[in-house]
Formats: structure tokens, sequence, C-alpha cells
């Protein structure tokens, strides 16, 4: 190992005694990992025995998940008290650095299906989301050319709100559309290319429902036999 810059040692026969790994080194996760895992467990976290990665602290209705990836840390619960306390514990301890909330780790987006405006209706509500829909759709099908895939337009859309199929079809629409944001409008522009065709489907038979909405037991049944899940007890 060479020194850094701007140090110099004119004794050959002296070395240098390191207090903490260097980041890069054979044993630098190792010991930062047992240096972390002792720090958790003395503050009242338990190391989950199926993953060794994952500590955990219950405390009455307080429940706190962290979760180790080498130098990386994902911090969640329900007590924000709790979540606050250990972040100002690790920084003191580790000089850590906040990211804020989680969009990012191992590769994985995180996104929060709540919009940045309050809608002033349920049609533009659905409007909104068949927007975003609409932009992933076009991403997709870009992705599928870039790789050499044939893709058949126009993609299906089912929608169960007639008055955001009204919008997307009927450009003069002022009352209920003149204080949605124009990007909102790339759905009309989308439908009118031939890249997505809008049609109209039931409220009970939405297949969103299943994950958006607390339904009966016998209205849930119905909607996961129709994405093909079985319940093998049943």
């Amino acid at each position: 190992m060479t020194l850094p810059p701007g140090m110099y040692q004119n004794q050959s026969n002296k070395v240098f005694r390191l207090h903490k790994s260097l980041y890069g080194l054979k044993q630098a996760s190792r010991q930062w990992y047992a240096r972390l895992s002792t720090f958790l467990i003395s503050h009242g976290y338990k190391q989950c025995s199926t993953d060794y990665s994952l500590f955990l602290k219950h405390n009455f209705n307080s429940f706190t998940a962290l979760l180790v990836y080498v130098d990386d840390i994902v911090l969640t619960g329900n007590d924000l008290a709790e979540i606050t306390n250990i972040t100002q514990l690790l920084d003191v301890a580790f000089k850590i650095k906040d990211l804020g909330d989680l969009r990012f780790f191992l590769g994985f987006e995180v996104a929060r299906k709540k919009q940045a405006t309050v809608s002033r209706s349920s049609s533009e509500a659905e409007y909104r989301a068949m927007a975003s829909v609409v932009c992933e759709l076009q991403w997709l099908t870009f992705l599928l050319k870039d790789i050499g895939i044939s893709f058949i337009q126009p993609a299906v859309l089912y929608c169960d709100n007639k008055s955001a199929l009204h919008i997307a079809a009927n450009p003069v629409f002022h009352e209920r559309t003149k204080h949605i944001e124009i990007d909102c409008h790339i759905i009309r522009e989308k439908v009118q290319n031939g890249l997505v065709k809008l049609l109209p489907v039931t409220s009970p038979n939405q297949l969103a429902d299943i994950y958006t909405k607390a339904l009966s037991p016998a209205a849930f049944k119905f909607l996961y036999v129709k994405l093909g899940m079985y319940d093998i007890h049943s």
C-alpha cells in the first residue's frame, strides 16, 4: 500500500497500524458488518434468523425494520420517532448520508398509484391514471423496437369511467378539462396516432380493483381467478 499524498516515511522498517478497515480491502465488508450489527443489537434491534441482513425492533405497537446491503441501508417502520432516533445515532457513529424517501434499491425503482395535484372529480383521477399508463406503453413500444420485437398496435387500454373515456375522445370538453395540465392530454394524441385503443369495462370486471380496493370475498375470488391465480387449498 502506498502512502497518501503529503505523507513521507524515512524509516523503511516501520508500518502503519489501521484502526479500522479500509474500503475495498478483503476484510473491510466483514468488519463493517460486524461493527454495524453490534451497534444495532446494542440499541435494541434483533437480527432476523432467516435473513442476517435484516434487523428488527418491536416495542409494543412500534415496529422498525432495517435492511443492510453492503454499505446501503433501507429503514422503514410505523414509528417515526424511532426512525429519526436510529438515523441520528447511525449518523453519529458512522457519518451516514440520508437520501430521503426510498426511490432506487438494488436495481428496483420504488414508485409511490399519490399524484402531485388534487383531482376535482373521479373522472379526472381516472384520466390522469390513464395518462401515466399511456406513457409507460409508449416507452415499452420503444424498448420492444430496440430489441427487435414487433408490437401489434393499438394496445388495448380498459377504463371503467365513461367520463374519462369521453374526455380522451372529445377535444371540446372544456368545463371538465380546462384545469387539467396539457401533458395529461397525451392520451388523446396517442389514440389518434393509433398507439392505444380505449375500451370501456364494467366496474365488477375491472381487474385493477384487486390491487387498489378492499373487495368482498366473492368479488376478490372472482377477480383473482380471472388473473389466473387459484387457491390450492380450495
